[in-house]
């Protein structure tokens, strides 16, 4: 029996690393078409396309894998089929639920490989992609250009700060803004701080302009030598954050969550993508599970063509699952949004079980 499992499990692995890196390569192709008029520019050398393609690998084999997962399981179930593997593994006196268990550990392998690709490797190949669109491209995305140079902090009190960096994030080069507002939302007070260094119970910087104002209009304009503003808000709440949501760790996006919802900042994106982090792969292996009574039934013969199209139409219903998970994630919170594709597909996979089981 080992060696049958054995077996199984080497069929499945290889057919699906044969349809990832197919689907892998189409990927990547239709990125290479889509931004070629950028990629082939004059501000970009060869190499740096090259690169810029490569960084994209992680990110597209993550994107790809639950589908090739269940491409290939089910591909490689017809070719059994029509090879009469199938029938005879049922004339040994195996039938169809002996065979899954060297699919499901096959499947449960690629997964774990894809959550260590989404952990490790894809949001570091992320990181070194945005910073190579910004130098050498000159891509900017809006969601990274207001993290990383212009932060509105909401504080206590009707307290509003705006921070502004030059430089490599250094904090002496700290340019803080500071908005008073009342009630109903009128400005009473606005300062500029330069060289804004935080010293425990305030900040200090080295030169500051105060305006102060009423219902008429200005009050009054100050302008101070290296001020102190006892403002509570400290550096570790205006701290700035470099990069989108796509390019931090899942402990990561977790801790900046926490910190924008302290700021008074929506984290919606961030705790999306921390919850898709870990489902979106696991929807493969619940893609495998919900296919594997209904496709593999142990002495039925069925083309390739067929088994694709099988296969791509419970793709389609996947991908309209996690689509409707991210229209709804503004009207409830991130968890519930972010799972709703694999709570549905273990639905599925549960009456396609019982189906098989009773028939």
């Amino acid at each position: 029996m080992k060696k049958l499992d054995s077996y199984l499990f080497r069929r499945y692995l290889s057919a699906t690393a044969g349809s990832l890196a197919i689907l892998v390569l189409c990927a990547l192709s239709f990125e290479f078409v889509e931004r070629s008029r950028s990629l082939l520019s004059e501000r970009a050398s060869w190499w740096q396309t090259l690169w810029f393609l490569l960084l994209r690998l992680p990110q597209l084999a993550g994107l790809v894998l639950p589908v090739s997962l269940v491409v290939a399981y089910s591909l490689a179930s017809a070719n059994m089929g029509r090879n009469l593997e199938l029938t005879a593994l049922a004339s040994a006196g195996l039938g169809w639920r002996r065979l899954v268990r060297p699919a499901a550990a096959c499947a449960l392998a690629v997964t774990l490989l894809g959550l260590a690709n989404g952990e490790l490797l894809a949001p570091r190949a992320a990181a070194q992609e945005e910073k190579l669109q910004q130098q050498v491209f000159g891509w900017m995305d809006a969601t990274f250009s207001f993290y990383s140079k212009k932060n509105w902090i909401r504080g206590d009190q009707g307290r509003l700060y705006q921070k502004f960096e030059s430089g490599q994030g250094n904090e002496n080069n700290l340019q803080l803004h500071f908005y008073q507002l009342d009630e109903n939302f009128r400005l009473l007070r606005r300062a500029r701080l330069d060289d804004a260094e935080w010293r425990g119970t305030g900040w200090q910087g080295s030169h500051s302009l105060e305006w102060e104002f009423d219902a008429t209009g200005m009050k009054s304009f100050t302008e101070k030598q290296h001020p102190f503003y006892p403002w509570p808000e400290g550096s570790d709440k205006l701290s700035a954050f470099q990069g989108t949501p796509r390019t931090f760790s899942w402990r990561r996006l977790v801790q900046i969550s926490h910190q924008l919802e302290a700021r008074g900042l929506s984290a919606l994106a961030y705790r999306l993508e921390a919850q898709n982090r870990i489902s979106y792969p696991l929807c493969g292996l619940l893609l495998v599970l919900a296919a594997f009574p209904w496709q593999v039934g142990v002495r039925r013969r069925q083309a390739p063509a067929r088994a694709l199209a099988e296969a791509l139409g419970l793709v389609a219903v996947a991908y309209l699952l996690l689509a409707a998970g991210d229209a709804l994630a503004g009207r409830m919170a991130a968890w519930p949004a972010g799972w709703l594709a694999p709570a549905l597909l273990s639905v599925v996979a549960l009456a396609c079980w019982i189906w098989k089981w009773n028939d």
